[in-house]
């Protein structure tokens, strides 16, 4: 790949993938070594939440905590505890796909009225 050849890191912002419907593969899938991948739950789970992650390259995964460590603030425990619950028990995904219809309904409406 580009990245490759020149030695590039690809900052992946995916926070929507969740919502789509086939999306692409992840830069991150295609480039594990040289991809720094960063999700939300904030944006297609509840924005309430502000709850983040991200997904580092072993080689730089230091380096990346250490940056947001000094550059976040870091969530309640609670935040966290309710992030984890959604995901465990299966409410994330329900949610997430009822997000979906109400999005492929808004859709439909959107190419009846163009």
């Amino acid at each position: 790949t580009v990245a490759r050849r020149h030695n590039v890191l690809i900052i992946e912002d995916d926070v929507y993938r969740p919502l789509a419907d086939n999306p692409p593969p992840s830069l991150a899938s295609l480039e594990p070594e040289l991809t720094v991948h960063i999700g939300a739950l904030s944006k297609c789970l509840a924005p309430g939440l502000r709850l983040g992650f991200v997904i580092a390259p072993r080689a730089i995964a230091g380096q990346v905590a250490a940056a947001l460590r000094i550059n976040c603030w870091s969530i309640s425990p609670l935040t966290a505890l309710i992030g984890a619950r959604l995901i465990e028990e299966g409410s994330a995904a329900r949610i997430i796909e009822a997000q979906k219809q109400e999005l492929r309904q808004r859709q439909a409406i959107l190419t009846e009225i163009l």
